[in-house]
């Protein structure tokens, strides 16, 4: 989640303000006419990401409130009760005008603060289908933005903008050739390129597993195979014969350069979350996706969106093998004009310019709050 004080016009640069209210100068900070707070949950992820950022960020001890045993619940709603006094303190302290949220669990602390401070809420909605939680937030915000239309499924008093899933700007550029000089490979021959997630997904690093030896016969493999699994996925990697040993190369997750390995990639094969569905279209790249059925099953109908368009095959988690993963990849790789259509298909998905859409919505009601 990220919190945005906004100046209406653009003053000589000003101290940035920390956390706790107290002036702070960057040095290495953009001149921007904004200051941000970022309010997160304490994940592995997010952690990861946040690691080095110029900005203040605010830890939020907190946890879901559904899909839990009941002590549990009970235990995560007083911690979400407590997170809500945090946020009002931060909200107040760093004189916000606007909150931008995701409509995860994590989200609804800051809401709740931000309506009980009078601060104007948007939305930005980056699934197919929106979670319990979005919904909810919905009927509270200011403006929703969406990745994706959802006309008929969303229910909102506010106005609603479609603007797509802001990238990294690494996507903005990406490079084939970069991508396969990163893990020195051959240039001229496929690769497929395997992502599970910064944790793994269990199902489909042992699909590649069993499936190894004779894809390798026939592709170079990049293998981002999550933190939990890293140990398990090296053993494959090392009991490969040399020849096929060079042709393979296993990383837990990759920090940078995804961008670029995406689109050295003749094939992903992923999960179906949310930045998926815009990274896949900024790169060009066909997939065959396999989404996951935790979390409510939200990932089915995000592949069921590529899939409809042509841009995808869809494998449902329950009946990926590895011989099913060998048999679709197989086929796509030995079908070049069917790659072609499929790639061409994601980049009519693409909306490269979803961040500077979400922004300037964020801005307008940030700048209304300024003016009231």
């Amino acid at each position: 989640m990220a919190l945005s004080r906004a100046r209406p016009e653009a003053p000589p640069p000003q101290p940035r303000r920390s956390a706790d209210g107290s002036d702070q100068r960057d040095p290495g900070a953009p001149d921007d006419t904004l200051d941000v707070l970022i309010f997160a949950g304490r994940t592995p992820t997010d952690r990861a990401v946040l690691t080095g950022i110029h900005w203040p960020v605010v830890w939020l001890n907190v946890g879901p409130l559904r899909g839990v045993k009941p002590g549990r619940l009970v235990w995560n709603a007083l911690r979400m009760l407590r997170a809500v006094g945090t946020c009002h303190r931060r909200l107040r302290t760093f004189r916000v005008h606007a909150v931008l949220v995701t409509g995860g669990y994590a989200s609804v602390p800051v809401v709740l603060a931000a309506r009980l401070a009078g601060i104007p809420v948007v939305l930005h909605l980056p699934d197919t289908t929106p979670g319990w939680a979005a919904r909810w937030i919905a009927l509270l915000a200011a403006h929703v933005t969406l990745a994706f239309d959802l006309s008929g499924r969303l229910r909102t008093g506010a106005p609603t903008t479609v603007t797509g899933y802001p990238l990294r700007p690494e996507f903005e550029q990406p490079s084939a050739e970069r991508g396969r000089e990163q893990f020195d490979l051959n240039p001229r021959e496929p690769l497929v390129l395997v992502m599970g997630g910064s944790q793994g997904a269990r199902r489909l690093n042992r699909a590649v597993g069993g499936a190894l030896e004779t894809l390798l016969a026939r592709t170079q493999v990049v293998h981002l195979c999550g933190l939990l699994d890293e140990v398990e996925v090296r053993e494959f990697h090392a009991v490969l014969p040399p020849q096929l040993r060079r042709r393979y190369v296993v990383r837990a997750h990759l920090h940078t350069g995804i961008a670029d390995s995406m689109a050295a990639a003749d094939l992903v094969v992923c999960r179906a979350g949310a930045a998926t569905l815009a990274e896949l279209p900024a790169t060009g790249t066909p997939a065959v996706l396999v989404p996951a059925d935790y979390a409510g099953g939200h990932q089915r109908p995000n592949a069921a969106y590529l899939g409809r368009h042509g841009a995808a095959v869809v494998v449902a988690d329950t009946e990926l093998t590895d011989q099913r993963l060998l048999a679709e990849v197989t086929a796509l790789l030995n079908d070049p004009d069917r790659r072609h259509r499929m790639a061409a298909a994601m980049r009519r998905l693409a909306k490269p310019d979803a961040a500077v859409r979400v922004a300037t919505v964020l801005r307008a009601v940030a700048r209304r709050d300024t003016t009231r």
